[in-house]
C-alpha cells in the first residue's frame, strides 16, 4: 500500500520497493570518494560579493552505492538508506 502511494518524479525514480532492514544490512555500501573541484564557473560572484578569485578550497565527496538488491541505490538516495539504517 506505502508504495503505492508513492507519486516520484519519473525523471529521478525509476522504480520503487521496499526491503527489510536485514537486507540492506547484508549488503552495506560500497563507498567512493573523489576530490571536489576548486572551481565553479557558473558561481554568481558578482550577485554574491564575492571575488572571482575568490580560493574555494577542495573537499573530498564521499558517494555510496549499495549493490545486490533489486535494483542499486546510489547518490543521496543511497545516503539517507546509510542515515535511516545507522540510527535503527
Amino acid at each position: 500500500a506505502a508504495v503505492a502511494a508513492m507519486r516520484p518524479a519519473p525523471e529521478e525514480v525509476a522504480d520503487t520497493f521496499l526491503l527489510p532492514l536485514r537486507e540492506l544490512r547484508a549488503h552495506p555500501p560500497e563507498v567512493y570518494a573523489y576530490q571536489q573541484p576548486v572551481a565553479i564557473p557558473d558561481f554568481p560572484y558578482a550577485d554574491a560579493g564575492v571575488a572571482a578569485d575568490y580560493p574555494w578550497r577542495p573537499c573530498r565527496i564521499e558517494v555510496p552505492v549499495y549493490r545486490g538488491l533489486p535494483h542499486p541505490l546510489w547518490g543521496i538516495t543511497a545516503r539517507i538508506t546509510m542515515a535511516v539504517v545507522d540510527k535503527l
